[in-house]
């Protein structure tokens, strides 16, 4: 059971990850959706590694830098 778990979010983490690529934001929040709801029990690897996708393209996107200390923050939950 837990192995065909961990292929399932695997495989919904590769389409996130596609959608996120081709700018279907729409579609990967579904996606990012489904991970959280089968890792929620768990937790998991595929559940962080899309978290960190969001983060990094939250960072690139709003560059501007914190007056106070010269860096960008982070949204929230985005370490």
């Amino acid at each position: 059971m837990i192995a065909h778990r961990q292929d399932l979010d695997q495989a919904i983490l590769k389409a996130f990850k596609i959608a996120n690529d081709t700018g279907r934001l729409d579609i990967a929040d579904h996606l990012l959706h489904a991970l959280e709801c089968l890792c929620s029990d768990l937790g998991g690897g595929c559940l962080d590694e899309a978290y960190r996708i969001v983060c990094d393209a939250s960072d690139s996107r709003h560059p501007k830098a914190d007056r106070k200390g010269g860096r960008r923050k982070r949204p929230n939950g985005c370490s």
